[in-house]
C-alpha cells in the first residue's frame, strides 16, 4: 500500500515579499513621522514654557539689583582691569547696564565713606556675549570689610576673582525705557525716576527658534529722586 505525499507547498513569491516589506516600511516610516512630529512638537512647547519661565527668573535677578541700587551709572567708576577699550558704557556695541549699590560688611551693614558721610558703592555690569547675559560684580577696594569680590571673565578667573555670573545661555535681547519725575522719556539713566525692562530669549528646538519675552516698569532710587 503506498500513500500519497503532497508536495505542493504555498508560499510567498519574491515579488509579493518585496510588495510586503515595501507596504511595511512605508507603515512604519509614517508611524515614526507621527510620533516624531508629536514629540518635537511637545519638546518645543516645553521649551517655550521654559523659556518664559527663564526670562521672568532672569527679570527679576535685574530688576532686584535695580531696586537695591543706589543709581543707574552711564559708565563705571570702579576701575576694571578687563574692561573693554574706553571702559563700560551705555554706548557699548553690547547690552550694558551699570547699577551702583551700597557696600556691606559681614552684618550685612553699609559701609560708609567717613569723609562724605554716604556709603562706598560697589558697581554691577550687566552685558551680554552672544546669546549669554552676564553680571560683573566690581568690588569698591576703598570700603574695608566690603563682602563684594570682583569677578571677572571665565578665561583669566581664579579664587581671588571668580569667573562673571552667567545669569541665561538663550538671551536675544533687552531694552530699557527711561522715565524722569515727569514721566517724560529720558535717554540720560542718571535722570530717571522709573524704567521699563524688557527682556527677549530664544533657542533652537528640532530645527525651530523659539522665542519668549517678559517686561516690567519699576521706581528706581537714583540720587535725585
Amino acid at each position: 500500500m503506498s500513500g500519497n505525499i503532497n508536495t505542493d507547498h504555498q508560499g510567498f513569491t519574491l515579488t509579493e515579499l518585496i510588495v510586503a516589506m515595501s507596504a511595511g516600511a512605508i507603515v512604519a516610516l509614517a508611524v515614526l513621522s507621527i510620533t516624531l512630529f508629536f514629540f518635537a512638537d511637545v519638546m518645543r512647547v516645553n521649551a517655550e514654557t521654559g523659556l518664559l519661565s527663564e526670562s521672568q527668573i532672569t527679570l527679576n535677578r535685574v530688576v532686584e539689583d535695580m531696586r537695591t541700587g543706589s543709581a543707574i551709572l552711564v559708565s563705571n567708576t570702579i576701575v576694571d582691569p578687563n574692561e573693554p577699550v574706553g571702559g563700560w558704557t551705555t554706548s557699548n556695541s553690547d547690552l550694558v547696564l551699570i547699577v551702583s549699590t551700597p557696600a556691606i560688611d559681614s552684618s550685612n551693614n553699609f559701609i560708609f565713606d567717613t569723609d562724605t558721610g554716604n556709603p562706598f558703592q560697589n558697581e554691577f555690569i550687566y552685558f551680554t556675549d552672544n546669546s549669554k547675559l552676564y553680571k560683573r560684580i566690581l568690588s569698591n577696594p576703598a570700603a574695608p570689610g566690603n563682602t563684594s569680590t570682583t569677578t571677572c571673565p571665565s578665561a583669566v578667573s581664579s579664587p581671588a576673582c571668580p569667573a562673571d555670573i552667567i545669569f541665561t545661555e538663550d538671551f536675544s535681547n533687552m531694552t530699557f525705557g527711561f522715565f524722569d519725575q515727569d514721566n517724560n522719556s529720558t535717554n540720560d539713566p542718571t535722570l530717571a525716576r522709573s524704567a521699563v525692562i524688557n527682556i527677549q530669549m530664544a533657542k533652537q528646538v528640532f530645527g525651530e527658534i523659539i522665542r519668549a519675552e517678559n517686561n516690567i516698569r519699576m521706581s528706581l532710587r537714583n540720587p535725585q529722586s
